[in-house]
């Protein structure tokens, strides 16, 4: 998470011991938005790109 952290300064970051997934609270055209992905790599490929929701791709 530490990458993620750097990477995305002033996103709230966190992983789910419950869910075992990792989340992020982003903003998408003014709007917060709950992002979960499997993996810190999806997390990252849905927070740069904001445009792609709903999240994962369906």
């Amino acid at each position: 998470m530490g990458d993620l952290r750097e990477q995305f300064p002033g996103v709230v970051l966190w992983f789910g011991s419950h869910t075992g997934r990792f989340w992020a609270l982003v903003r998408v055209a003014g709007f917060p938005r709950l992002v979960e992905a499997i993996t810190p790599q999806e997390l990252a490929m849905a927070i740069r790109a904001p445009r792609g929701w709903p999240w994962p791709p369906q």
